[in-house]
Formats: structure tokens, sequence, C-alpha cells
């Protein structure tokens, strides 16, 4: 319940500081091949939350 709270609230501390706060969980990989493009353009579009697409990995061995 604490890290709840603190992934929903801790991000508020960049209130009018930070164009852009990516929450994400440490097992998640977040990858465009342009994302600071992606960023700038989805900010003059007004565009605050973008859709994802998630994937799976999977390896038969440790990588």
């Amino acid at each position: 319940m604490i890290y709840i709270g603190i992934k929903n609230s801790v991000w508020k501390e960049s209130k009018g500081i930070a164009d852009w706060v990516i929450v994400s969980d440490l097992y998640e990989l977040i990858y465009h091949p342009d994302l600071v493009t992606f960023l700038t353009k989805s900010k003059k579009e007004y565009i605050s939350i973008s859709a994802l697409k998630g994937c799976n990995m999977f390896s038969e061995t440790y990588p």
C-alpha cells in the first residue's frame, strides 16, 4: 500500500518544473526511437498521457 501511495504522488513534486514525468516499475523498459521528438510533439498537441504498447520479453537463458 505504501508503494502505490508513493507511485501515485511523488511525481507531483515536479509539477510546474518538469515538462514530462515518466512513472514506471523497475522491470519496465521505456523505448522510442526518438523519444525527445515524440514528447516535444505530444506537448505541442496537448497530449499528457500516451497510449503504450506492451511486450513480453522471454529468454531460454539469462541474457
